[in-house]
């Protein structure tokens, strides 16, 4: 022993043998993955040298995505388990974590093993992170899968953001359409789901699904509507009555009563009172159908008592201005048949007290026909009638008088929620805009007081009824305030 020790000492002395390291070089990852190369045609020696890498080099992306894609692959090949899936899960996910681009497609195989996992909102990203690397067919495969898992999930922000990639595919999907245009609407996209609901329709005719949210969409966003969109609102509403609110109701009538609807606007008129009894425009719409059907024939009878009973019904609710003053007109003027009717059949011999509610039922029809002339609705002829069947009727013109100046009153007042209307928006009125009343003012308008007085513009405030006279309260640009007489404005 002694001799071959010595030997081996020579040896090294003469360099003719290399004295191994005192430390060996640390293996690289470069070197692991050759090892692994290396050992390849030995499948089961290649997978150990391959997991020993893994565990030397965990923040490796291309060994972790080496190692899940090959147990995945024996997998799939039968040489092993279920039991590796979730190993291979783990390497691809410690890959996508360390370089998510260079996992590329293999994405779609996280997606998957989510998915059988039962872990469908992992899958969902996973899918959400595949979908750029894949071809246009895989591509749209990845995401019509995506849409149907983010609406199991109620994930409406990433249903959304699909929608915006496969609208155009599913043009000709009316549940789609539907669906879409619920997510819109929630998400405050009321324009795209509005034209999410008009295409469902389009595709399916009268669909409730796709009718009731745009009917509901529709009766609340009225302003600024034309008449095209009324006329939808109507079309789309009308299977759905039985659905409806009450104030949605009144917004189809007033919708039908726009585009000059008349039929539809009293069906829905009566389903309104329906539920309930005291919705004035449902009454108003009544009213007026009845005041049609009374000057067709110009005659009154007792079938025309429930016109009465509508017109002040449709009085009691908050009608717009000129509705309330149409309203006036057409009581104002059944009032004046009903009481010409009862005049003319009670001839000389009329009883007192007949007389006595015949006079007291021609003044209430003045008093209605003064407000509403006040309010733009022509009725001259109708006061005029009135005026004569009183006159005949032996009233003093002392109490014509008195319902004369009753009339110019609610004149005024109507003048004064003008003036409040215009001062609030700071818009000075315009001469333009006065007519005469038959009063006996010292000046034709605000503007040419202040023209006569100081030349400075003024605002009109109010108006009010005094002594004889409508007068107005101005406001000069100086800050100063006044009454003045003037006319009564249109």
């Amino acid at each position: 022993m002694f001799h071959r020790a010595s030997s081996l000492a020579v040896l090294l002395f003469a360099g003719l043998v290399s004295a191994p390291p005192l430390h060996a070089a640390p293996e690289t990852e470069r070197d692991c993955i050759k090892k692994y190369i290396t050992a390849r045609s030995n499948p089961k020696k290649s997978l150990e040298v391959l997991r020993e890498c893994a565990a030397r080099f965990p923040d490796s992306a291309v060994i972790q995505l080496t190692l899940g894609r090959r147990l995945l692959r024996d997998y799939d090949e039968g040489t092993l388990d279920s039991s590796v899936r979730s190993e291979a899960l783990a390497a691809l996910e410690r890959a996508a974590e360390l370089d998510p681009a260079q996992v590329g497609e293999d994405w779609l195989k996280i997606a998957h093993l989510h998915d059988e996992a039962g872990r469908p909102d992992r899958c969902l990203h996973a899918l959400g992170e595949a979908e750029p690397f894949l071809a246009r067919t895989k591509r749209e495969e990845v995401q019509d899968r995506r849409w149907d898992l983010a609406l199991e999930l109620d994930d409406h922000e990433t249903a959304l953001a699909v929608w915006d990639s496969i609208r155009f595919r599913r043009a000709n999907d009316c549940d789609a359409q539907i669906t879409a245009g619920r997510l819109l609407l929630g998400a405050g996209r009321p324009e795209q789901a509005r034209r999410a609901f008009e295409r469902a329709l389009e595709l399916r005719p009268g669909e409730p699904e796709a009718a009731a949210p745009l009917c509901h969409m529709l009766t609340g966003a009225v302003d600024g509507m034309t008449g095209s969109d009324r006329k939808l609102m109507l079309d789309t509403c009308e299977p759905l009555l039985d659905r409806l609110e009450a104030d949605e109701l009144e917004v189809l009538i007033d919708a039908a009563l726009r585009v000059f609807r008349t039929e539809q606007a009293l069906s829905l008129a009566e389903v309104a009172l329906e539920r309930d009894a005291d919705n004035a425009t449902a009454h108003f719409v009544l009213a007026e159908q009845g005041l049609r059907e009374l000057m067709e024939d110009r005659k009154w009878s007792d079938a025309d008592e429930p016109l009465l009973v509508h017109a002040r019904k449709s009085l009691r609710g908050n009608l717009p201005e000129d509705r309330e003053a149409r309203a006036h007109a057409i009581l104002g003027t059944a009032l004046t048949y009903r009481a010409l009717a009862r005049y003319r059949s009670g001839g000389g011999g009329a009883s007192s007290k007949l007389l006595t509610s015949t006079r007291q039922a021609f003044r209430e029809a003045l008093g209605h026909l003064g407000r509403a002339q006040s309010g733009g609705e022509p009725v001259s002829g109708e006061i005029e009638e009135v005026r004569e069947a009183l006159r005949a009727l032996g009233v003093m013109d002392v109490e014509l008088e008195k319902q004369e100046l009753q009339a110019r009153i609610a004149e005024c007042e109507s003048l004064g929620r003008q003036a409040r209307q215009g001062y609030e928006r700071n818009r000075p009125l315009k001469k333009s805009a006065t007519r005469s009343t038959g009063l006996a003012p010292t000046v034709d308008s605000p503007e040419e007081l202040a023209r006569l007085e100081s030349g400075r513009p003024v605002i009109l405030l109010d108006a009010r009824w005094g002594g004889d006279e409508c007068r107005c309260r101005v406001k000069l640009e100086d800050g100063t305030t006044g009454w003045a007489p003037m006319k009564a404005l249109d």
